[in-house]
């Protein structure tokens, strides 16, 4: 048997303990309840308090290819301009729908309309001297405030047309009159790229997206790392544990179990998010949460993501969060007591902020010497690495590199670990500095790995 593999024996013994007992905590059951029942309460609970309803006449832009959920429109026009309704007919929106005359008004229109039909009136406003279009929907409505929108602007565009063609204004002139037109501006940078670049919005929310993903990841396990090798220690487990099992392989199956846990937990979280996604948007409109997701960059973008994207983003979040849980390992390793806990993730959390902080700055510098730098240098490449690569800022060359500096960091920080960590976990006293930490792998130095 090889060193390493000397090293590394019982590694799934520990593997195996760690990850039975993190199921059968009853602090982490609790915690995993009460984060899966906020996955599942959190799309209709956003979407009731953006406005999102059956009821609900807040805008919301549905898709010019989406067929209307509405089967009627009763139309009261009390303004002496006629509609051209049969325009509407022969849209692709709303050819299914039947445009009607309305004998009642806006009092007792929830007595004449179904579920699938809309009231729309239109009338003259003498305290506020204009004209004004409402739709409304009755009470047991089955139609989206989307739904509503769209058809009040479709409506007040024909209205905005009679009105301009009873002044004798021609079809050529109205349909002048009435196209729609745009107004872009871009830096030089911009123009030089003739459009085939990443513009500003998405290329921060590419970097946010991936950092605070990761960000969160970190955060999240650091605390589990760190409370699992004290609670040991305070226990004394761990020395019994180590009668038939290394030092190194019992901090490596110990990382293992909580990324194994945090992975499950992020699964199921996952799940739980798109069976609410699901439910909620068979029973009430989702569409103000669909928005904010796009305009947070989370759905849609400029980017094509194939499946070797995928495959990059997972080899380098394997790597960085690999990276950080042996750090967080070793500075949990330095406590003696929970009083040390917050030293100990207030180190670790430094680290992982620094490369945030760092990535989130640099996220629209494209000077080649910079990229290089933050792409290869290791606190920092574990948010830019792949990010740069999906922007097309590196090769695929310059990211297989930041990954082989990537493992040669993993292998220092295990030999690291492989000096100190019998010493660490056995002492008591005070909590371990960084001096006294870089004393004891020295002292260390001659065992391998």
């Amino acid at each position: 048997m090889s060193p390493l593999n000397s090293k590394l024996a019982g590694t799934g013994k520990v593997y195996r303990f760690t990850l039975k007992q993190y199921s059968k905590n009853k602090a982490n059951m609790i915690i995993s309840a009460i984060l899966l029942v906020a996955a599942l309460v959190s799309v209709p609970v956003m979407s009731l308090v953006m406005g999102g309803s059956a009821k609900t006449e807040t805008p919301h832009m549905v898709s010019d290819n989406k067929v209307s959920d509405i089967s009627a429109v009763w139309i009261r026009n009390d303004t002496g301009y006629d509609l051209a309704t049969g325009n509407l007919e022969r849209d692709d929106v709303f050819g299914r729908v039947e445009f009607r005359s309305a004998d009642f008004d806006a009092n007792t229109y929830k007595e004449h309309i179904g579920p699938q039909e809309a009231f729309v009136e239109i009338c003259f406003d003498s305290s506020k001297n204009s004209y004004v279009i409402r739709a409304h929907a009755s009470d047991d409505t089955f139609l989206h405030g989307s739904d509503l929108y769209h058809l009040t602007s479709q409506i007040s565009m024909l209205f905005e047309q009679s009105r301009l063609q009873s002044l004798g204004i021609t079809e050529d002139q109205l349909s002048i009159i009435t196209s729609g037109y745009y107004s872009a501006s871009m830096n030089l940078d911009e123009y030089r790229k003739d459009n085939n670049g990443i513009n500003f919005e998405s290329r921060f929310a590419i970097q946010y997206i991936y950092s605070f993903s990761f960000l969160a990841l970190c955060i999240l396990s650091t605390s589990y790392i760190i409370r699992s090798v004290i609670e040991e220690k305070d226990s004394r487990l761990v020395e019994t544990l180590m009668v038939s099992v290394k030092p190194l392989a019992l901090i490596a199956g110990k990382i293992l179990a909580v990324m194994t846990y945090i992975f499950l937990l992020l699964v199921s979280l996952t799940a739980a998010f798109a069976f609410s996604w699901y439910f909620s948007s068979m029973i009430m409109d989702t569409a103000p949460v669909s928005q904010f997701l796009a305009r947070s960059g989370f759905i849609s973008g400029p980017l094509n993501i194939s499946p070797m994207t995928i495959v990059i983003v997972l080899v380098s979040l394997a790597l960085a969060y690999l990276t950080v849980s042996i750090i967080t390992g070793i500075s949990g390793s330095c406590c003696t007591s929970m009083e040390d806990m917050d030293g100990a993730y207030v180190a670790v959390v430094l680290i992982i902020m620094f490369g945030y902080l760092v990535s989130s700055i640099t996220a629209f510098i494209e000077d080649p010497g910079v990229v290089t730098f933050i792409t290869l240098f290791p606190v920092i490449s574990i948010y830019t690495a792949p990010t740069r690569y999906i922007l097309g800022d590196i090769g695929f060359g310059m990211l297989l590199l930041s990954w082989v500096i990537q493992v040669f960091v993993i292998a220092y920080l295990f030999r690291f670990c492989s000096k100190v960590y019998a010493d660490l976990i056995i002492h008591t006293g005070s909590r371990i500095r960084f001096k006294e930490l870089i004393s004891m792998a020295g002292k260390g130095e001659k065992e391998d790995i």
